[in-house]
């Protein structure tokens, strides 16, 4: 079974994204990847998503939604992860930059896990995504198709 753990940040701290994006870029980063934003800099991820933010003057609003893809042992190497990574990642740019990357980490009933950060504005028209749980819902079936395998959504 996969997990897809959506944490929204009701903190308006510019701080906390630019963490945030540091954290999906450090050293444990495997296949970042950026949908509208740098994948090599956190820095200048950060300072894309908070420019959209500006431009819409919506700096004051929740900066992301940082979703977590928790991979069972289905998945059975780091190339199929960051593979599977990006195409999730990409399902939620339609609109919105996203920033990405996949974690090892060996948790007995899993290896892999992808962290997948939202710029909670979008870039087309300043609206907020939409990150309620019918919506939700529906992005974790579109990963139970994506892995032929039970989803199960949690909010944090």
């Amino acid at each position: 079974m996969v997990a897809v753990i959506i944490k929204k940040n009701t903190c308006p701290d510019n701080n906390y994204l630019l963490n945030a994006c540091r954290y999906v870029l450090d050293e444990r980063a495997i296949a970042p990847g950026g949908f509208g934003v740098s994948a090599y800099s956190a820095e200048t991820a950060y300072a894309q998503m908070k420019a959209v933010r500006e431009y819409f003057n919506k700096d004051s609003m929740n900066p992301l939604i940082h979703i977590i893809i928790s991979y069972d042992n289905a998945i059975p190497d780091l190339t199929t992860a960051s593979a599977i990574t990006r195409v999730l990642a990409q399902n939620l740019a339609v609109s919105n930059q996203v920033l990405y990357c996949t974690h090892a980490k060996d948790r007995g009933c899993s290896c892999f896990h992808a962290h997948i950060l939202i710029n909670a504005v979008s870039y087309g028209n300043g609206a907020m995504f939409n990150s309620s749980i019918p919506i939700m819902q529906e992005y974790c079936k579109f990963v139970s198709l994506m892995l032929g395998q039970p989803c199960r959504l949690f909010f944090d």
